[in-house]
């Protein structure tokens, strides 16, 4: 799993006021800092600073930049998967423009929370799974832990790492994740092959027999089955 630092965000009083008065030395501590403590890739996240993003960028990036577009528009998340197609080609015309090549280039195709837009989960699985193709050398980036925005604490972590696995099999690159969770960091390793397989199965259309299982691979089957849209999400899915 990459690990990729989120603190030079424009949303810290910091880095907003470092951007505004062109202060690279801010930045570049701030950048010095997430490498020291292990980060594989820095976030550089302008978020709103709109009004001049050609000037923004011509002293923020350089050679050695590299990119994270999301498909956000200024209608929010696009609601389907042709829609994010007509987004990040805009976009990745845009930064080839600035001199960023696509292998410079991560795209996040937005994770929405399950329990807020069920479809969407699967508009984002199918971008990701098309991506290469579409952009041969752009990488893919998520915010893995949205998925499970606004669910119970202590179900968050199964939803997290099922739809990891599943985005994985469709060529995720990388994630901003819960590295805190070992099961999470063992099944991104390859581990627990077994569970690995069943939520791979859930995906293809299988029709897992659940009823020999033991608890903890019912639990993967069924979310998997929710994250895929072929069962109805509610805070209560594992009890069904």
């Amino acid at each position: 799993m990459i690990l990729i630092g989120e603190n030079i965000h424009i949303i810290s009083r910091v880095v907003s006021e470092a951007v505004r008065n062109r202060d690279a030395a801010a930045i570049q501590a701030l950048a010095t800092a997430q490498a020291q403590a292990g980060a594989d890739y820095l976030d550089l996240n302008l978020g709103p600073a709109r009004r001049d993003p050609e000037a923004v960028g011509s002293w923020l990036v350089n050679t050695n930049t590299q990119a994270i577009i999301s498909v956000i528009t200024d209608l929010g998340c696009p609601p389907d998967v042709d829609a994010r197609v007509e987004s990040i080609m805009e976009t990745v015309a845009y930064a080839s423009g600035l001199g960023i090549s696509n292998e410079d280039i991560f795209v996040d195709p937005i994770i929405l929370p399950v329990s807020a837009d069920q479809k969407q989960v699967r508009e984002a699985l199918e971008f990701v799974r098309i991506l290469a193709d579409l952009l041969p050398g752009v990488r893919s980036v998520v915010g893995l832990s949205n998925i499970s925005n606004g669910t119970p604490a202590h179900l968050r972590g199964i939803l997290n790492r099922t739809y990891m696995v599943m985005l994985e099999k469709y060529g995720l690159y990388s994630a901003i994740a819960d590295v805190l969770d070992p099961e999470l960091v063992e099944l991104n390793r390859g581990g627990i092959k077994d569970i690995r397989e069943l939520i791979h199965g859930v995906m293809e259309g299988a029709q897992v027999d659940t009823s020999g299982l033991p608890e903890k691979a019912r639990d993967y089957v069924k979310t998997a089955r929710v994250l895929m849209g072929d069962a109805l999400y509610s805070h209560a899915w594992l009890e069904s």
